[in-house]
């Protein structure tokens, strides 16, 4: 059996934030798609079709960590210098010889990042 990630859909509560963040930091290109009177946003990460949605649609009760995702990005460093301009977090002490690292988006959720 062949299995394949075919959408990934984050409940957020501070979408404005969350939009710039990951259309930022992982060029998801997340753009805003009116349904029914609630703003989504729909975009790509990583060849994936994503899509925030607001909380008060998804109804997930977490406070944060409602998803953790992992990526592989070329340049860590390069990554990490725009992640607090953009509303995120470092978790991890940045060093010298790093090549990956733990940051939290708007939401809160941590995200895993290597270089490779």
């Amino acid at each position: 059996m062949t299995i394949q990630i075919t959408k990934m859909t984050l409940a957020s509560t501070h979408t404005a934030e969350m939009v710039r963040f990951y259309n930022t930091l992982f060029a998801t290109q997340l753009q805003a798609k009116e349904i029914q009177g609630t703003t989504f946003y729909n975009g790509t990460l990583g060849g994936i079709p994503i899509l925030i949605c607001p909380n008060e649609i998804a109804g997930v009760k977490a406070e944060q960590s409602r998803h953790q995702l992992a990526f592989q990005v070329k340049d860590l460093k390069s990554l990490l210098v725009r992640v607090e301009a953009v509303g995120g977090l470092i978790e991890t002490p940045i060093t010298e010889s790093m090549t990956e690292a733990v940051l939290r988006d708007p939401d809160g959720n941590t995200i895993e990042v290597i270089q490779g």
